[in-house]
């Protein structure tokens, strides 16, 4: 199955009504990102990456907090919130915009030697607005093995993924028929085609 190939998968529920950004540099850790295009001006955004490493979660946010400072940006620890996979670690980091100063919240979830982090950003006077979509997106997170045993056809999903060389259209249509679960899931599933 996919789990034998990775660690681990981190999905998410994004806010109803967000779109899908389309990053204009992503890097190799980059999974996916959201935004709220409701709004003129700089959108309200989630981002999910995912990151390998062989330290603590303590000397990894310390780490993270070194290369913010480096850049000179504002960075603290703001505790924890409680995922589906257990606590993630909380950060914010401040950073100006040619629009303001925009606040990015980090929640940093370890898992098996790697972490998962969903940034959400917003203007810092949009903030407050924004803080409980953020939170509700960081609740959300979840950390899994495998993906296919959460489709409704898992025996139909595995047998496109392993002939997803040969007819790769016919695995796309697979992942397009898992929908139930989600923008995210369906990311992750089409990451390894």
């Amino acid at each position: 199955m996919l789990c034998t190939l990775f660690a681990a998968f981190c999905l998410f529920q994004p806010p109803d009504g967000w779109e899908l950004s389309n990053p204009k540099t992503p890097s190799q850790h980059s999974i996916c990102g959201f935004l709220d295009t409701s709004r003129s001006g700089f959108c309200p955004s989630l981002h999910l990456t995912y990151e390998k490493t062989s330290c603590s979660i303590e000397k990894y946010l310390e780490v993270v907090s070194n290369t913010a400072k480096s850049k000179r940006q504002k960075w603290r620890r703001m505790g924890t919130v409680k995922t589906q996979s257990g606590l993630a670690h909380l950060a914010e980091i401040e950073v100006c915009h040619s629009l303001g100063k925009v606040c990015l919240l980090q929640a940093i979830l370890p898992a098996d030697g790697e972490v998962h982090i969903l940034t959400a950003g917003a203007l810092k006077r949009d903030l407050a607005k924004c803080a409980p979509i953020f939170h509700k997106a960081f609740q959300s997170m979840r950390v899994i093995e495998d993906l296919i045993p959460l489709s409704r056809n898992p025996d139909e999903l595995y047998s496109s993924w392993q002939k997803r060389e040969e007819d790769p259209e016919s695995y796309s249509k697979a992942v397009m028929k898992e929908n139930a679960l989600g923008a995210v899931y369906q990311i992750q599933l089409m990451r390894f085609k």
